[in-house]
C-alpha cells in the first residue's frame, strides 16, 4: 500500500462538517473519497486530522489516505481538485511514511476565531467572521485566557454528545489580539473537544462585554460542569489553520 498525506482548504459553510454521514452527501470526506475514487477507481478511507464541525472552515486540514497502486502526488492532486466542488481543495499532496494517520499522529493543532468587533457589520468578511458590536475589553479576555493555559479537565468547555475517552487536554497558547477592526484568537493545544474552541470564545466574550469577572474562569474550569460555561461562539468564526506532526511521520 502506497501513504499519501495531504492538506486542504474548504470553506466550511458550504459543507455539512468533515466526517461522512449517514443521509447526508455533503461533507468534505465523502467528498474526498468519491473525488479519489473517479481518479484511482480504489475505494479509499480519507483519515482527518480533525473533525471540523458544519461551518467551520479550514486552511491547513491533513488528511491521509492508501492506494493500492502507487500515482505521482502532483497527477493525483490536480485530479483531486478536479473532481471536488470549487469551495474545497487539496494545496499540497505527498508520500508519507507507511504508518503515518492524520488523526493519531497529530502533535499539535492550531484554530483560529475572527470576531468582527465593530458598530457595523462587514458583508465580504460575514463569512469568516463573528460580528460582535457591542465593545470588548481585550485586556480582560486576556486575563481569562491565561488561566486555561496548561493541562486541565476541560469538561466544562465539552459539549454534549462528545465521545472522548478523556476530557484532559493540554492548551499550549491562547493569544488574544486586536488587529484592526477584528479581535483574533488563537488556540494552540494537543488536541481539542468537541466544540471547545467555540465554548471557550463565547466564555471569554462574557468577559470582554463585562457580563463575566475574568477570574470566574478558574471557577468554570474547577467546575467541570458545561453549563457553567458561556454560550458557544457560532462556527462561522473558526478555521482550522494547521496540524504539528514529528518530522519521522513523513516519507
Amino acid at each position: 500500500m502506497f501513504n499519501y498525506q495531504g492538506k486542504l482548504a474548504y470553506k466550511g459553510n458550504h459543507f455539512h462538517g468533515w466526517q461522512k454521514q449517514k443521509n447526508c452527501r455533503d461533507t468534505v470526506q465523502e467528498y474526498m473519497e468519491n473525488a479519489i475514487y473517479t481518479v484511482t477507481g480504489e475505494e479509499v478511507t480519507v483519515i482527518g486530522a480533525g473533525r471540523t464541525d458544519a461551518g467551520v472552515h479550514a486552511c491547513g486540514q491533513v488528511c491521509s489516505f492508501k492506494l493500492r497502486k502507487e500515482l505521482s502526488p502532483d497527477k493525483l492532486l490536480m485530479g483531486i481538485n478536479a473532481n471536488v466542488p470549487i469551495n474545497m481543495a487539496i494545496i499540497s499532496l505527498q508520500r508519507a511514511g507507511e504508518t503515518f494517520h492524520a488523526l493519531r499522529d497529530a502533535r499539535q493543532k492550531w484554530y483560529r476565531y475572527r470576531i468582527l468587533n465593530r458598530r457595523v457589520r462587514c458583508p465580504l468578511r460575514q463569512d469568516f467572521v463573528h460580528f460582535f458590536p457591542q465593545p470588548l475589553e481585550v485586556g480582560f479576555m486576556k486575563e481569562g485566557a491565561k488561566l486555561l493555559v496548561g493541562e486541565h479537565d476541560f469538561s466544562s468547555f465539552c459539549a454534549s454528545g462528545s465521545t472522548a475517552k478523556t476530557r484532559i487536554r493540554r492548551l499550549l497558547n491562547l493569544e488574544i489580539e486586536r488587529v484592526d477592526d477584528e479581535v483574533v484568537l488563537d488556540f494552540r493545544a494537543d488536541g481539542f473537544l468537541y466544540r471547545m474552541v467555540r465554548l471557550i470564545t463565547g466564555t471569554l466574550l462574557e468577559v470582554g462585554r463585562g457580563e463575566m469577572a475574568f477570574l470566574e474562569i478558574e471557577k468554570i474550569l474547577l467546575a467541570r460542569d458545561t453549563r457553567r460555561a458561556g454560550p458557544a461562539a457560532p462556527t462561522r468564526g473558526l478555521m482550522l489553520m494547521g496540524v504539528n506532526y514529528d518530522e519521522s511521520s513523513y516519507d
